[in-house]
C-alpha cells in the first residue's frame, strides 16, 4: 500500500470515530514508525509501505481509534522544546502550561529556590531548570509512579541529581521556604467527569479532578498552607480554569497574596 492511501483511509476512520485531527494523527503515527517527519511524508506520499511497516502503523491506529491519546501510544510528548517520557500514570503535558515555564524563567531571581507541586512528568520543573541552571528546584507529587517518571525525565534531559524529587501530598514533606512556588493541581469539578473528552478519560483521575462543585477543594487546602512556605516577596504561579479565577483570587487575598498577572488559564501572585 502506498503511504498516501494509508493516510487517506486511516484518517477517514479517525474522522468517523470523532477524532478532531485525523490527518495529523495518522501522520504522527506513520512518521513514528518510519522515523520520518511530516515534510518527508508529504514529499514521499507515493512511498510503498512494506508489510511490517503497515502492520505497525495499523496496530498504533487501532489504539488511537479506541481514543488512547497519541502521547500514551508513543510514550513521549514534546513540551517547551524538550521530549518527555509519558505514560498513563501522569497527565499529558499541555502546550498551554508552557506559560508557567515562561513566567517562572522571567520572574525568578538569580539563585532562587523553586518548588513545583504536582509535578507529574516533571515537565514544568525540568523545562525551567534547563533554561535557568542557577535555580535550586524541588519537585513533588502525591503519586510515587509520577515521581519515578519525573526523575527518569530529569536524568534523561538534565543529567543526574539536578532536581530534588519528593513524594508529598502538597506541603506535608516540605520543611523550608521558597522564592517561587508553581502549582498545576487538579481543578476539574467532579461533576464534569462525563463531559471531558474520551482522551482525557484515559488520564489519571487523581491528576484531573479537584473536588465537588467548583473543583477547588485541593486549591483551597493549598492556598491555606502556601504562606508558610513562600518567602516574603516570593511568587506563586498556578494554572486553573477561566471560570475559577474569581474564587481563586479571593482565596489568595485571604492568605495575603497579591494578584500581579493573569491570562486565560494562569494566575501569578506575590507574597
Amino acid at each position: 500500500m502506498q503511504l498516501k492511501d494509508l493516510i487517506r483511509q486511516t484518517a477517514a476512520q479517525f474522522r468517523k470515530a470523532g477524532i478532531t485531527s485525523p490527518v495529523l494523527d495518522v501522520q504522527i503515527l506513520a512518521g513514528f514508525v518510519l522515523n520520518k517527519d511530516k515534510s518527508w511524508l508529504i514529499a514521499n506520499s507515493d512511498y510503498r509501505l512494506n508489510s511490517a511497516q503497515l502492520k505497525l502503523i495499523n496496530d498504533l491506529a487501532k489504539k488511537r481509534l479506541s481514543r488512547v491519546p497519541i502521547a500514551y501510544i508513543l510514550k513521549t510528548k514534546e513540551f517547551y522544546g524538550l521530549d518527555f517520557f509519558t505514560n498513563d500514570s501522569v497527565l499529558i503535558p499541555r502546550n498551554e502550561t508552557e506559560t508557567l515555564v515562561e513566567w517562572s524563567i522571567k520572574l525568578t531571581p538569580k539563585n532562587a529556590k523553586v518548588l513545583d507541586i504536582g509535578t507529574g512528568s516533571g515537565a514544568i520543573a525540568i523545562a525551567i531548570k534547563k533554561n535557568r541552571a542557577d535555580l535550586a528546584i524541588t519537585a513533588t507529587d502525591i503519586s510515587v509512579k509520577a515521581i519515578n517518571l519525573a526523575r527518569k525525565n530529569a536524568d534523561n534531559i538534565l543529567g543526574k541529581d539536578k532536581i530534588q524529587f519528593t513524594t508529598s501530598d502538597l506541603f506535608n514533606k516540605i520543611n523550608s521556604k521558597f522564592d517561587l512556588i508553581i502549582a498545576n493541581l487538579p481543578y476539574v469539578p467532579n461533576n464534569m467527569k462525563n463531559k471531558i473528552s474520551p482522551e482525557a478519560k484515559t488520564e489519571p483521575k487523581v491528576a484531573l479532578f479537584g473536588g465537588e462543585s467548583n473543583g477547588l477543594d485541593i486549591y483551597s487546602r493549598f492556598f491555606a498552607e502556601t504562606p508558610k512556605y513562600l518567602s516574603k516577596g516570593g511568587y506563586l504561579l498556578i494554572e486553573c480554569d477561566n471560570f475559577q479565577k474569581t474564587e481563586i483570587a479571593d482565596l489568595a487575598k485571604e492568605n495575603k497574596l497579591k494578584l500581579i498577572r493573569k491570562d486565560y488559564l494562569h494566575l501569578a501572585f506575590k507574597h
